[in-house]
């Protein structure tokens, strides 16, 4: 009984009426959301927000459409992940290939072999700027 009533209207002058649907709009004023056929006719009730009563299939039709929704947001988002996994995978090994040539540099400096500092210079320079360049960046912050 007390399920059945749940669907029932609950103004007093549209007792019997069923529950139709809801009004959707966030800054309804009226009491109650949901509405009856009294309730979508009555000009006192839901007056500024007549368009937004919506039955229960459209409320329906609402959810299938938002579920869709979150479903080709997740697509994108996992897209967008596996995209910038990618490229996180290439620049760590960009990263490691770059620790493993100044172990080797620092070895040739520590061996004193100048042929190989001479073969790395251009590289050493390019750090050596790179270096310089964040130093200025974070001055000037």
């Amino acid at each position: 009984m007390k399920q059945q009533n749940l669907f029932m209207c609950q103004q007093i002058a549209h007792e019997g009426e069923f529950i139709q649907g809801f009004c959707l709009n966030l800054g309804c004023q009226d009491l109650r959301s949901q509405f009856c056929l009294q309730c979508g006719i009555d000009p006192e009730k839901h007056t500024n927000c007549k368009k937004d009563l919506k039955g229960f299939g459209q409320i329906q039709g609402f959810i299938t459409k938002f579920n869709q929704y979150i479903l080709d947001l997740t697509n994108q988002l996992n897209k967008s992940y596996s995209s910038v996994k990618i490229k996180y995978e290439e620049f760590t090994k960009q990263l490691d290939n770059m620790k493993i040539q100044l172990v080797k540099i620092s070895e040739g400096l520590s061996q004193q072999d100048y042929k190989q500092i001479q073969e790395n210079l251009q590289m050493i320079k390019e750090w050596y700027q790179y270096s310089n360049n964040q130093n200025e960046i974070m001055k000037q912050n």
